[in-house]
């Protein structure tokens, strides 16, 4: 799984288009259209869903959110990208953790893993899903 997070990044930080991910992923399944993210109908088997948000103002993609069919550990995610940062979540809700920016291109990739509620401590969690956010350098 960390291998397909590190081409996603590679990917995720050049100028590409939506169709360009399409490519990578898989077909359009529904698209709503701006601002409501696209469902992607996943290839690979380690994906069970995939949804790709477009920024409002030009529709280039912002997130790439993929459901994992098989939880990543945060051991394994930690030694792909690094330390990460706990954000703020409400009881009940999932917990969220951020990696430092990555790639090379003129976008910055921030991965947000989602951890089940209460999954404690957070180092010996699983993610079950992953967000991939796109932000201009």
């Amino acid at each position: 799984m960390t291998q397909l997070l590190r081409d996603l990044v590679a990917l995720l930080s050049n100028e590409i288009a939506f169709d360009d991910i399409t490519a990578r992923l898989g077909p359009v399944a529904h698209d709503p259209g701006v601002p409501m993210p696209a469902e992607v109908t996943p290839r690979d088997p380690a994906l069970r869903r995939v949804q790709i948000g477009r920024y409002p103002e030009t529709g280039k993609p912002f997130t790439v959110e993929l459901e994992l069919a098989s939880p990543v550990t945060v051991a394994a995610l930690v030694t792909a990208f690094g330390a990460y940062r706990q954000g703020r979540t409400d009881r009940g809700m999932p917990r969220e953790i951020a990696f430092p920016p990555a790639g090379a291109g003129p976008w910055k990739v921030v991965i947000v893993a989602q951890l089940p509620p209460g999954a404690s401590p957070i180092a010996d969690g699983a993610a079950t899903t992953i967000t991939l956010r796109r932000d201009p350098r």
